[in-house]
């Protein structure tokens, strides 16, 4: 069975993203820092009136903040009634990969993000676990409930 996922890069390295879970994929806008959030979450963004949370791809992989000459750009994930924006270095392409060619890693503390890995001729996709990225974003739940301008705190204002 063939699935399609949204490539992007990071430090170099290319990773897959479901295509299912993704809801759009969004140049860069306005980011509103807020304080005291995780490390990982790099603010909130405003797309098509809904209030997002911004999640920096290179923390979550690495535990270093994207830094690049280029805009970012997000990928607006749905996943377990949240979204989220995933913010990554740029998106290049949408690739259908046979699930036969997605491996599991199988070393010693692999990344619990990352699914499995695909050879696509002579490139190396990392297949990232759109659920355990959710899972990691322990206060994601939190995060939505206590944003500013909520949507049910929007329907109050």
């Amino acid at each position: 069975m063939k699935r399609t996922f949204i490539i992007f890069k990071a430090r170099g390295a290319e990773y897959g993203i479901d295509l299912k879970k993704v809801v759009s994929i969004e140049r860069n806008s306005k980011v509103t820092t807020l304080p005291q959030v995780p490390d990982y979450m790099v603010g909130i963004v405003s797309i098509r009136g809904k209030v997002i949370p911004v999640i920096d791809s290179n923390y979550l992989l690495f535990q270093k903040h994207l830094h690049g000459d280029e805009e970012p750009r997000y990928i607006l994930l749905e996943v377990q009634g949240s979204t989220i924006a995933l913010m990554v270095e740029s998106t290049n392409e949408i690739l259908e990969i046979e699930d036969s060619l997605i491996k599991p890693v199988e070393m010693m503390n692999a990344n619990y993000l990352i699914e499995g890995v695909a050879l696509k001729g002579d490139r190396i996709i990392s297949i990232m676990d759109s659920g355990e990225i959710i899972t990691t974003i322990i206060d994601i739940k939190y995060i939505q409930k206590e944003l500013p301008f909520s949507e049910e705190r929007q329907s109050v204002i």
